[in-house]
């Protein structure tokens, strides 16, 4: 599932591309075990460690020849109604998501993907409040207008974030208790955002831990 494969030249294939039909056929299969983690595993579910062992997609990411990340025209905010601080109770401003799903991709390297934002539904107080106030390090404020940058930096914490979870200091809700470390991780949601794409666009392809997406 490389460049190399069955000898090929990569002016013959395209890598982002061969791997995008390999989940995309992987997705239309289900699969009850359970097996080491890899891009191209062929069991889905392997790889999200037993946070999702329902799994129906394996999300990932597009980089272009910059090493870009690319992010559709696509937004979403998160809120935290039990946050008990007001620069953690949202983020300042929407921003896009780089989380995709293939839905369909056909001979010619043409995608249709679809846009996953994080489900931060599961999460407590406590790892929200910590979310949001990191992601909004690199959101506008009176000095300082978002740039690209930004947004990309954006990008890169959620991707983290879903991969290794969000560790936060946990005090379990009451005074004079010691906190722990705590880690929680938050999925992904559908949305009915869908774009077509030319995968032979982009240079590489990060997967992320399977999850089950719902409406899909």
């Amino acid at each position: 599932m490389s460049c190399n494969d069955d000898k090929k030249h990569c002016h013959d294939t395209n890598c982002v591309c061969d791997v995008v039909n390999f989940i995309d056929e992987l997705q239309n299969v289900q699969h009850d075990n359970f097996c080491p983690t890899g891009c191209e595993n062929p069991i889905l579910g392997a790889n999200c460690s037993g946070t999702s062992p329902l799994a129906n997609t394996r999300p990932f990411v597009l980089f272009d020849k910059k090493g870009v990340i690319f992010l559709p025209a696509s937004c979403f905010n998160i809120i935290n109604p039990g946050s008990m601080t007001s620069d953690a109770f949202e983020l300042p401003i929407p921003v896009p998501s780089p989380f995709l799903r293939v839905e369909s991709v056909d001979c010619e390297c043409c995608a249709v993907l679809r846009v996953l934002v994080p489900d931060v539904s599961n999460l407590s107080s406590g790892a929200l409040d910590d979310l949001i106030r990191e992601l909004s390090l690199f959101l506008p404020t009176t000095n300082h207008p978002s740039t690209q940058a930004d947004f990309q930096a954006i990008a890169r914490t959620l991707i983290c974030k879903y991969q290794n979870g969000i560790t936060f200091r946990d005090t379990g809700g009451g005074s004079g208790v010691s906190p722990r470390l705590t880690t929680e991780f938050f999925g992904l949601a559908s949305t009915n955002f869908c774009i077509t794409v030319d995968l032979q666009c982009f240079c590489a392809i990060q997967c992320l831990r399977d999850t089950f997406i719902g409406r899909v």
